[in-house]
């Protein structure tokens, strides 16, 4: 089948010479001696996927000790280690999409059709195949059933249309959708092509089903279990759409969760695991992975440096890198240097619909914005976190991206109190009280509080402290709050945080064009709340939220044409018009950009590179296949 890419050719996957003679790890050959198993060539494919290890053919053994920031935070470290298998793949440069669960794509009618080939003889970790009715249960059970999915994802839709998928045959798809709809293969490499974002296990998801199974019934189990309703309990099967997390879910990745006790999750390899190396061995190497909740990010650091970790780089910070560096040989493991994907690695956020009106008013002044970045000193900002090493930034492209422009990189960047002090006082915020903070128009104090994830500890604790004394220098009194990731996710989506704080993510190509939140306001989330009742009324079609200014209307419209346009250069320009308006009116506010990550890994654990890019863009180490990873003796 023909691929066609946006950006790169396509790879082909590689596939084994000969049927047969396949390797697997004597976990599995001891089940298949016992019965417990089929033989590991029944498990496979007819023509598995080759894999090849980045530095040497790995062996069989081991087990993978991590960190996770959440009860069920595997969206860092988990991807790295763990590895979700995606639809299609972000190729290990990051500008490319190549194949993955399919292995072949062809747009057809104009770019309004894409057909998906699946490899044939995949098989789930319950032994049950993989097939294109995985991909269409849920199609129509999940995206199609308003209890399930109310809203339907604007990311699947073009031309005003959702998108329809149709079986052709066993393991062959079709995707069609009302206008041309070329980034549908970028979404599918991201993270719309993962387990329970585009495919479940039907078989396993069925019984909880109205489809099959009597509502009636399903209310009754969902009662019983503590839901609400059978939707609830539909949803708790996988917990996470990036990493599932329910022991019994059936998956095709590399690793499957056995074990929930306490702070502990514990995954084995997946016996029916699809890919091989170029020996015919099995894939993965590593026999189990250990994941520990360890909400505090110094307890985890404390935890790497004294040898109880093998992987590590969420909560690593450049804070403590000479204190990697120092401990490393004692802790046993290696300190890699790569550098983040992060358009911006502290991304400032005035809710431009925040429910007090004084407030709202002074956020929606482009002068106070404006203000507010020249107020912050980043070379400082800069020095102190990053020891120098990352880049002075506003939240735009990075200089990887096709949308690198370097004028919207440096935009109101320059450290100009007197300039600040000058539009404050312009918009006429020039009463102070008796502390020297100005006054808000009907009296208060110009004050208000941002709001972050305690488990983004490190640089962005150190980063705000740090700004909030800078803009205290100009009469604002800005507090800060530290929360739990459920109460960000709430607080945020209740329109009730003043400012927030995240990483600003998606700055290269494939997760811009198919992402763009910090940009263009078209949906919620919770991790973006600079303006969460205009997003919400164009993710609902005016349905709820605030209708939004006109310019507003014109960055999702120009978003639309650049997710439609076959024409590069097109959707480049279109791509720049949106990052330009956005360094001129500020809507995020950006620190430092491209700045180090350190990565420790456990001396002996081989097939990680040495440098790279890492983060949300990049679906961390995900692309550079982590069921290659192994403990080398």
């Amino acid at each position: 089948m023909k691929k066609i890419l946006l950006m790169a050719a396509a790879v082909p996957l590689i596939v084994a010479s000969a049927w047969g003679d396949y390797q697997e790890a004597p976990m599995l050959a001891a089940r298949v001696a016992a019965g417990e198993l089929p033989p590991v060539e029944d498990r496979l494919p007819p023509n598995p996927p080759v894999v090849t290890p980045l530095e040497e053919i790995g062996q069989y053994g081991g087990t993978l000790r991590m960190a996770i920031n959440s009860p069920y935070g595997f969206a860092g470290d988990g991807q790295s280690t763990i590895g979700p298998e995606t639809i299609l793949r972000i190729s290990p440069e990051y500008n490319a999409v190549l194949p993955g669960i399919a292995e072949g794509w062809e747009f057809q009618n104009d770019g309004r059709t894409l057909l998906l080939s699946l490899v044939p003889g995949i098989n789930w970790s319950s032994g049950e195949p993989f097939t294109a009715d995985d991909i269409l249960f849920w199609y129509e059970q999940v995206l199609l059933d308003d209890e399930l999915t109310p809203s339907k994802p604007v990311y699947w839709t073009a031309g005003g249309e959702l998108m329809t998928v149709s079986k052709v045959d066993t393991y062959n798809l079709r995707l069609d959708f009302a206008e041309p709809y070329p980034i549908a293969t970028m979404l599918l490499a991201h993270y719309r092509g993962f387990p329970a974002s585009f495919y479940h296990p039907a078989h396993y998801m069925r019984d909880f089903h109205p489809s099959v199974v009597d509502k009636a019934q399903l209310e009754t189990r969902a009662k019983e279990a503590g839901f609400d309703a059978w939707h609830q309990l539909f949803k708790a099967q996988y917990r996470s759409g990036y990493v599932p997390t329910v022991v019994g879910y059936p998956v095709i990745n590399p690793y499957m969760i056995t074990s929930i006790s306490g702070d502990v999750r514990i995954f084995e390899r997946n016996p029916y695991y699809w890919k091989i190396d170029p020996a015919n061995n099995q894939l993965p190497y590593i026999d189990s992975v250990v994941a520990n909740y360890i909400g505090d990010a110094e307890v985890a650091n404390l935890k790497m440096i004294q040898g109880e970790l093998d992987y590590a780089a969420r909560q690593m910070t450049m804070q403590n890198y000479p204190l990697y560096l120092e401990n490393q040989e004692s802790g046993n493991y290696r300190v890699l240097l790569w550098k983040r994907t992060s358009a911006n690695e502290l991304n400032l956020q005035f809710n431009q619909t925040i429910g007090d009106p004084v407030l709202r008013e002074i956020f929606q002044d482009v002068r106070f914005r404006i203000a507010m970045s020249l107020a912050i000193d980043r070379e400082e900002f800069n020095k102190i976190l990053y020891f120098g090493r990352a880049t002075p930034r506003q939240v735009t492209a990075v200089k990887e991206s096709s949308y690198y422009v370097p004028e919207y990189e440096n935009r109101y960047i320059e450290f100009d109190p007197a300039e600040a002090n000058r539009l404050l006082d312009e918009m006429g915020l020039t009463d102070r009280d008796a502390d020297g903070y100005r006054l808000r128009p009907d009296g208060k104090r110009l004050a208000f509080t941002i709001e972050f994830s305690n488990s983004n500890t490190g640089e962005k604790t150190s980063g705000l402290e740090l700004i909030a004394e800078q803009w205290r220098e100009v009469g604002v009194d800005a507090a800060l709050k530290a929360i739990s990731n459920d109460l960000v996710s709430a607080r945020t989506l209740a329109n009730q945080m003043e400012v927030g704080v995240w990483d600003g993510s998606n700055g290269m190509d494939i997760s811009y064009i198919t992402d763009p939140r910090w940009w263009v306001p078209y949906t919620t989330g919770w991790e973006r709340n600079w303006a969460v009742e205009w997003a919400r009324w164009i993710q609902t079609g005016g349905a709820e939220g605030e209708e939004p200014p006109e310019i507003m209307m014109q960055l999702v419209e120009w978003w639309n044409q650049m997710k439609t346009t076959t024409d590069e250069e097109e959707r480049v320009r279109l791509g720049k018009m949106i990052l330009e308006v956005n360094a001129e009116n500020l809507w995020t506010i950006g620190t430092v950009g491209e700045g180090p990550l350190p990565i420790l890994v456990n001396k002996d654990l081989r097939n990680i590179p040495e440098t790279g890019l890492h983060g949300f863009d990049a679906i961390r180490l995900q692309p550079n296949h982590p069921e290659t990873f192994f403990f080398k003796r």
